[in-house]
């Protein structure tokens, strides 16, 4: 499992994130409350495809801009 954490507007989250096959799912959370959708990127197939770890930090990436953009929840789980 791959983690990372990043401070926003005085709050602390963490983004954790792991592989299913060719499919890599980050999520945030703050504390133990989840902070954001989840994330998926696939592994694309071919010799010129990223390192995992690129693609790790893409998905990362995409969840902490949701979070500094507000729309890292989707209104159902708002409500």
């Amino acid at each position: 499992m791959a983690k990372t954490t990043f401070e926003h507007k005085n709050e602390k989250y963490t983004i954790s994130g792991e592989w299913d096959g060719n499919v890599f799912t980050a999520t945030a959370k703050q504390g133990r409350k989840i902070a954001s959708d989840p994330f998926s990127i696939e592994r694309p197939k071919g010799k010129d495809a990223p390192e995992d770890d690129i693609l790790e930090t893409a998905a990362f990436n995409a969840v902490k801009a949701s979070i500094e953009d507000g729309s890292a929840l989707s209104s159902a789980d708002e409500a």
